[in-house]
């Protein structure tokens, strides 16, 4: 491998979904790859895509976008590795998710709405997952942005490119200043609008949930009953449950 032998760590968040993870699964373990059962996700198999990579020969910069490159389905990914530990990585394709990447004058920060960066910079440039490089080339669209902590800041510390490998030139009057300020921000009294998302979505799933099942006594005990059809809550779920 590129970077020898060693105990590599690869760190992955991805908002959106991998549609052909479990062809990807398959073709790793006909390869030979012994895939742990703790792998049930979409998100967990992208770090095993990369590392496929490194085993042959490629830094990691090649390596995340080959991998991304094998990604069906609109994703925005991030990636950190021991490997090269002063690096981000950020992927985006498609058009259900967003990505933007504020510049502050010492650090950069990422974030999928624009309510988490306008705490700590005001300037931001928003990526660009759908257009295609070449008009009416599908296979062209994506960008890969690498932020790098050792640079001297600005868009000198960061490196963009397509999905295709093309350089993305990116200047000065690509940075936008977000119109919104803290003071938009309804943060209920948590320090951070996303740590106010965390804490509050266990409660958004259960008012979701609200009126549609109940919780009954029977003769086997609890059992959990559903009031809505088997194309909502499949069979194998509700004998889960």
């Amino acid at each position: 491998p590129f970077y020898g032998a060693g105990a590599w760590t690869i760190s992955v968040a991805l908002n959106g979904d991998i549609d052909n993870y479990q062809g990807l699964r398959k073709e790793l373990e006909k390869e030979g790859e012994l895939i742990a059962p703790e792998v049930t996700t979409d998100t967990k198999i992208i770090p095993l895509i990369i590392e496929k990579y490194l085993q042959q020969g490629d830094d990691l910069i090649t390596a995340f976008r080959r991998a991304v490159n094998d990604f069906e389905g609109s994703h925005a990914i991030a990636m950190t590795s021991n490997i090269e530990p002063d690096k981000v990585f950020l992927a985006l394709k498609g058009s259900g998710q967003a990505l933007y990447v504020g510049i502050a004058p010492d650090q950069y920060v990422f974030s999928s709405e624009l309510y988490g960066l306008v705490e700590v910079t005001p300037f931001f440039i928003k990526m660009d997952g759908e257009t295609p490089r070449i008009p009416h080339v599908p296979d062209t669209a994506g960008q890969i942005f690498i932020l790098n902590q050792e640079s001297p800041g600005g868009l000198e510390g960061i490196s963009a490119f397509c999905y295709d490998s093309a350089s993305l030139n990116i200047q000065e009057e690509h940075i936008r200043k977000a119109e919104m300020t803290t003071r938009d921000i309804d943060r209920g009294g948590y320090p951070h609008y996303f740590l106010k998302e965390i804490t509050e979505s266990a409660f958004s799933v259960k008012k979701t949930l609200r009126g549609k099942y109940l919780v009954t006594e029977g003769k086997m005990g609890k059992a959990v009953v559903f009031n809505l059809g088997e194309d909502v809550v499949p069979a194998e779920l509700r004998d889960a449950l």
